[in-house]
């Protein structure tokens, strides 16, 4: 949509708009289908979601064993609001370009509401909230004991062996980070949430901005301070949703301070899903695009926000991750096995690529058959990623022979070249013989 709102050619806009607005309506629906069936089972099983083993506050469990003791320096890094997309578009390619995971990525569900006070600090602790407790047992929602309780460090020591900074992208501005002594560090980095709530812009507004912050501020941070020994640990604590006006509520009868777009604190409401943890304090939390507009409002209302049940609020990502020591880049090409076919048969050339190195790189393919170009892709591909790519061409049994080249970059600029050759296989079907039979017709009056 942002790419055709800026062409001017009608002929081109007036054909592609309406395949856009046809392709939003079907993933409308199908985001839609996920975000109202995770609401259901959250409604209809509450202790199954409090006990979901890829619930948030299982995170420091399955990455580093928090709890267990440990020589090794362990970083553990929190990008505030960080949505799904934004991770998969360019934040872990970035990521696998200088770190290689431990295990594999994996997907989380954040505790509900899904606000910084709640998913964040749950992921700290490592329980819900009713089970946040400090060292005398008494209720607390102070990170730093949270965690340090969650970790197995004791009152005392955990004063030298944890530090945890939040808002680390202004504490840069200001001074240098001093981590010393600390076995567990911790740094949380406001990738996406506090300004994303003032934010009027659209959603590829909003990733170009976080990518900007995540090239400037978070990866030189990761590059420069963690060792090739050292462990990292990379997640988000909750995601965002867009407010939509046709999903709005208009909440009447309720304090307006209890009313935050997403949830209504202590007041029940009927639209939206209750839930609580300890029957003190409940919240009604929206499901899917809905959102809750307060009686009294004054100004323009925020046009992201979180806090509810969605994907895009609720599905993080987590993984385990070491500093690589070598760059490279190892290019392997594969052409597939080419079945028997006859002049004339179509013919799907079957070539594979595969970047088995740690970095990015840029390549460039081509296809001949018989010295002729028949077609050629650019494309980039991630380290350890790849890439199937489908010829098509037309057997002749005057051009069976067919060269695939892969031109691609390695690391210092340079280029290398790959080539791999094949014979199409064509039946010899031979020439056709006809015999002209009328003259028997003659003994046949014989």
């Amino acid at each position: 949509h942002e790419l055709v709102r800026l062409l001017k050619d009608e002929e081109i806009t007036g054909i592609v708009r309406p395949y856009l607005e046809s392709t939003l309506v079907r993933s409308d629906s199908v985001i839609s289908g996920y975000d109202q069936n995770l609401g259901k089972l959250i409604s209809s099983d509450w202790a199954g979601y409090t006990r979901f083993p890829r619930l948030n506050t299982q995170i420091l469990r399955d990455l580093i064993q928090a709890g267990s003791p440990r020589k090794e320096r362990v970083w553990i890094i929190v990008l505030d609001g960080m949505r799904l997309d934004s991770w998969d578009r360019f934040i872990w390619p970035e990521l696998r370009e200088s770190f290689e995971v431990e295990g594999e990525v994996q997907l989380y569900l954040a505790t509900l509401p899904t606000f910084t006070d709640i998913s964040r600090v749950a992921f700290f602790a490592g329980k819900l909230p009713t089970y946040w407790k400090d060292y005398s047992n008494r209720y607390t929602s102070d990170h730093n004991i949270l965690l340090s309780r969650h970790l197995g460090l004791g009152r005392k020591e955990s004063k030298n062996k944890l530090k945890i900074l939040g808002r680390v992208e202004e504490k840069t501005e200001q001074t240098e980070l001093d981590f010393d002594p600390a076995q567990y560090r911790v740094m949380i980095f406001n990738l996406s949430d506090d300004w994303i709530h003032h934010e009027q812009g659209s959603l590829v507004r909003v990733n170009d901005i976080i990518q900007d912050k995540f090239e400037k501020l978070v990866l030189p941070e990761l590059l420069y301070r963690v060792q090739p020994d050292d462990i990292l640990v990379v997640t988000s604590d909750h995601g965002f949703i867009e407010l939509r006006k046709e999903f709005m509520h208009k909440v009447e009868g309720i304090p307006d301070e209890n009313v935050n777009y997403r949830y209504i604190k202590n007041s029940p409401y009927e639209r939206g899903i209750d839930v609580s943890y300890d029957n003190k304090t409940q919240w009604t939390v929206a499901v899917g695009n809905e959102w809750f507009q307060r009686q009294n409002r004054k100004g323009k209302p925020a046009r992201y926000t979180h806090g509810g049940i969605s994907m895009a609020e609720m599905a993080i990502p987590a993984v385990r991750l070491k500093k690589r020591t070598k760059k490279e880049v190892a290019l392997v090409l594969v052409i597939d096995d080419i079945p028997e076919c006859t002049p004339g048969d179509p013919i799907t050339l079957s070539i594979r690529v595969k970047n088995e190195g740690t970095v990015s790189t840029n390549v460039s393919l081509t296809c001949r058959l018989a010295g002729r170009l028949i077609s050629e892709e650019i494309l980039v591909l991630p380290g350890g990623t790849s890439h199937q790519w489908p010829v098509l061409f037309t057997a002749d049994p005057k051009a069976t022979q067919v060269t695939v080249s892969a031109e691609y970059t390695v690391p210092g600029k340079k280029k290398k070249t790959e080539k791999r050759q094949a014979v199409i296989p064509i039946k010899e079907t031979g020439a056709r013989i006809e015999i002209d039979t009328s003259a028997l017709d003659d003994f046949e009056d014989m």
